[in-house]
């Protein structure tokens, strides 16, 4: 069955450098690669990590987070990431 997402942004890769997707409360990341599990990790506004999950292949989920929260991963080629609306 198909979900509706209400978008609020661009997807873009997610990447060492840590981004709050224009502080966006609700991001959709998808594991794009087909074969390998990837870590993903929360931090705060300072860098601080706040926790890490594991991104399973192929996987889709939508984590929530503070406006100021951020998100990173090591697998900038296979992680991206969409800002859509909470509840969504």
């Amino acid at each position: 069955m198909a979900s509706t997402i209400k978008l609020k942004g661009a997807e873009a890769a997610i990447t060492t450098t840590a981004t709050n997707f224009s502080s966006a409360s609700v991001i959709r990341l998808h594991n794009t690669n087909a074969s390998t599990a990837r870590l993903i990790t929360l931090t705060t506004t300072g860098d601080v990590a706040i926790g890490t999950f594991t991104l399973l292949a192929g996987e889709v989920v939508n984590l929530q987070k503070d406006p100021t929260d951020k998100i990173e991963s090591a697998h900038a080629s296979d992680i991206l990431g969409t800002p859509i609306a909470f509840g969504a």
